[in-house]
C-alpha cells in the first residue's frame, strides 16, 4: 500500500475566504445599508410630518388666541397664558399649568384654557421642547419650567395638569414639587404606571373617556391604585382621546361618539371644580 507524499499529506486547508470575499460582503453591507436609509427614511420623514400636520390646532376660531376685553393672551418664553382680564381676582384665585400632549400643537389647548380662564382661573400652557417629553431631560425640562412659574407667582394656588403624555409629566411634576402644588389634574392618561402616587397630598382629579383609544378605560383601571383613594374621577361617555384637544384625529384613538364641544364642555366643567376646590383649601 503506498504512502502520500508528505507535502500532500501535511498540506494545509485551502483558506475559505480571503479578500475578495471580504470586499464582497462589505459591498454587500453596504449596499443593504443605502436601501434601508433609501426606503425607509423617507417613509419616516412622511410620518413625523403626518403627525405635525394632524396634531396642529384647528376647528376653533382665531380669536381665541387674541386678547379681549375679558380673556388676555401672552404667548411669550415657551408660554401660552390666557388669564381673566380682572386682574384682582386672576392675582389671587387658583391657576392651572398645564402640559399638552405630545406632538400636539400647544395652542389645541387654547380653546379649553379660555374657558376655565371666562371663569376666573387663569391658565398658563406650558410648550413642550420640539413638542416631545419622550427623553428624561425633555421631561426634566418641563417640571422645572413648572416650579418656576409657580415660585414667581406664589401668591396664587396651583394645579398642573396635562393631557395624555403631559399627563405623564405633571405626574412627576406632583410629585417632585408637591409642596408648590395644590392639585393634580390628569386628563387622557393611564399614568401613573411608573410609581405610586396614592400618598400624595394633593387634590387629584383623574378625567378619561369611555372611547378614548390611547388611554383606555382597562388600562386607566389597571393603575386605577396609584393614586388615592380620594381621587375625583371623571368618565366622559363617548369622549375619546383627540377631542380633549382642538387637533386631529390621532393614531390608535377611537372615533367619539359625543361631539368635541360636549366633551370640551365636560373637561372644563371638572377643572373648575378641581380649582375650586384648590381656592377653598378642599379635598
Amino acid at each position: 500500500m503506498s504512502e502520500q507524499p508528505a507535502d500532500v499529506a501535511h498540506a494545509e486547508p485551502l483558506p475559505t475566504g480571503g479578500p475578495t470575499t471580504a470586499v464582497k460582503r462589505s459591498g454587500a453591507r453596504g449596499r443593504l445599508r443605502k436601501f434601508f436609509i433609501r426606503a425607509w427614511l423617507p417613509i419616516v420623514t412622511a410620518f413625523v410630518i403626518y403627525l405635525f400636520v394632524s396634531y396642529r390646532a384647528r376647528g376653533f376660531d382665531a380669536a381665541i388666541l387674541r386678547s379681549d376685553q375679558r380673556v388676555t393672551v401672552t404667548d411669550a418664553s415657551g408660554l401660552l397664558t390666557l388669564a381673566p382680564v380682572d386682574h384682582t381676582h386672576a392675582a389671587t384665585s387658583s391657576s392651572l399649568i398645564f402640559i399638552p400632549g405630545a406632538m400636539v400643537d400647544p395652542t389645541a389647548y387654547a380653546p379649553l384654557a379660555r374657558e376655565v380662564a371666562l371663569r376666573g382661573h387663569a391658565v398658563t400652557i406650558v410648550k413642550l421642547p420640539a413638542r416631545m417629553a419622550s427623553f428624561e431631560w425633555q421631561r426634566n425640562a418641563v417640571v422645572s419650567r413648572v416650579a418656576d412659574v409657580v415660585r414667581a407667582n406664589p401668591e396664587r394656588k396651583w394645579i398642573v395638569g396635562g393631557h395624555s403624555v403631559g399627563g405623564v409629566v405633571a405626574c412627576y411634576a406632583a410629585r417632585d414639587h408637591v409642596d408648590l402644588l395644590a392639585g393634580l389634574v390628569l386628563i387622557g392618561t393611564s399614568h401613573p404606571r411608573d410609581f405610586d402616587l396614592s400618598r400624595l397630598t394633593l387634590d387629584v382629579t383623574k378625567i378619561t373617556a369611555t372611547r378614548d383609544g390611547l388611554a383606555s378605560p382597562a388600562e386607566v383601571r389597571a393603575n386605577a391604585n396609584r393614586l388615592p383613594t380620594a381621587t375625583h374621577w371623571i368618565s366622559i361617555d363617548g369622549g375619546n382621546h383627540s377631542q380633549f384637544g382642538y387637533y386631529g384625529f390621532q393614531l390608535g384613538d377611537h372615533a367619539a361618539a359625543i361631539s368635541r364641544a360636549d366633551q370640551q364642555s365636560q373637561t372644563v366643567a371638572a377643572i373648575v371644580d378641581a380649582l375650586r376646590r384648590a381656592d377653598a383649601g378642599e379635598r
